[in-house]
């Protein structure tokens, strides 16, 4: 997170500290205090209502701008980035608002395949567009709000995480960077990958999962320490779950899920293909901590239903930050470049340009 967001978190969250502490219906058991990825207010009937909230560049994506994704890939987009922050708690999804705020320049067609790819994406996920907001603006604004349902006592935090846990993930890292790097960088001077690789590449822009199924497995195990999302990248994502918990991580280069597309872009660019992989990323992966006595179950009962799991390090609280145990045995801070609402192209600032 970036210092000047630290700090602004802070301030919302002394104005804000302990709202409405008067007993109600719906009381509120997660909220600005506590930087989930989502609000938690426990119901009647041992159910939770789970909140979340997201806005998305959209058109100003570079590879909007560079033409690899249109506005029916935004619409989608929206909403799987909103529906990922409700599997990052381990709840069910019921619910979407969305905001669509345009400039007069939008032309009616590109209005209908933002909406139509909004539809497809709730489509997909079998979550309603229950209201929202829609009107002229100066620039194109894109936000949703989603709604979720979990088990009270159930649902994920990011805190929790204790000394011995191991840390998971629940697929490859670091494609969307990769698409990135590709597509405005290798490809123009002259590197070349496969027709299949590059619809690979694309497809983690234009049709990104979020990991709804995977969140409800977990949630019914109940082995879950601490989870978020890898929205940010890998390496904002460790360090996000760390400092939530007072903790850091050793993380293990040789068990990294890194796509051999993510190798082959990073030998051709020069850089570290770990550094690549945990740079800012929306992988929309599940990060989270369990003990390790419930890895090997944890582990059978994803694949068991099609999903994986990945075991990539684990909490210790002998060190200030989270490091990588290289190959030869070497350790060094976790390499990349973490999402802190950077502006300009990500792309170079991935690569160090």
């Amino acid at each position: 997170m970036h210092s000047d967001e630290q700090k602004r978190l802070a301030i919302i969250q002394s104005i804000f500290k302990a709202q409405f502490s008067e007993k109600t219906p719906m009381r509120l058991v997660s909220s600005t205090d506590d930087a989930d990825d989502c609000a938690v207010y426990d119901l009647p009937g041992n159910l939770s209502l789970v909140v979340g909230m997201d806005f998305v560049r959209g058109t100003k994506f570079t590879l909007f701008q560079e033409g690899y994704l249109d506005y029916f890939d935004v619409g989608y987009y929206l909403v799987v980035a909103n529906l990922s922050d409700i599997a990052a708690m381990g709840a069910t999804p019921t619910g979407l608002t969305t905001v669509i705020r345009y400039p007069a320049t939008l032309e009616d067609a590109d209005f209908i395949q933002i909406v139509e790819g909004i539809k497809e994406a709730a489509s997909v996920y079998k979550t309603p567009i229950v209201g929202g907001d829609i009107g002229g603006y100066d620039e194109m604004v894109l936000a949703a709000t989603a709604f979720g349902i979990a088990e009270q006592g159930k649902y994920f935090r990011r805190r929790g995480t204790v000394e011995g846990d191991i840390l998971c993930v629940t697929g490859t890292l670091g494609l969307p960077a990769t698409a990135l790097v590709y597509f405005t960088d290798a490809k123009k001077e002259g590197f070349a990958l496969s027709q299949e690789e590059e619809k690979l590449l694309i497809n983690s822009w234009q049709r990104p999962v979020a990991r709804i199924a995977e969140g409800s497995i977990l949630a019914k195990l109940g082995v879950v320490h601490a989870c978020q999302d890898v929205s940010d990248g890998a390496k904002a994502t460790i360090e996000q779950l760390g400092q939530a918990s007072t903790i850091a991580f050793k993380i293990y280069e040789n068990s990294l899920p890194i796509h051999s597309i993510t190798a082959k872009v990073a030998a051709f660019l020069q850089v570290d293909p770990v550094a690549l992989a945990c740079s800012a990323s929306v992988d929309f992966h599940l990060m989270f901590t369990i003990s390790p006595n419930e890895l090997e179950a944890t582990q059978t009962a994803l694949r068991d239903e099609g999903y994986e799991l990945h075991a990539i390090g684990q909490a210790i609280t002998n060190a200030e930050t989270s490091c990588l145990v290289r190959m030869d045995g070497s350790e060094s801070t976790v390499p990349g470049t973490a999402w802190k609402q950077q502006s300009g192209n990500v792309a170079q600032i991935i690569l160090g340009k």
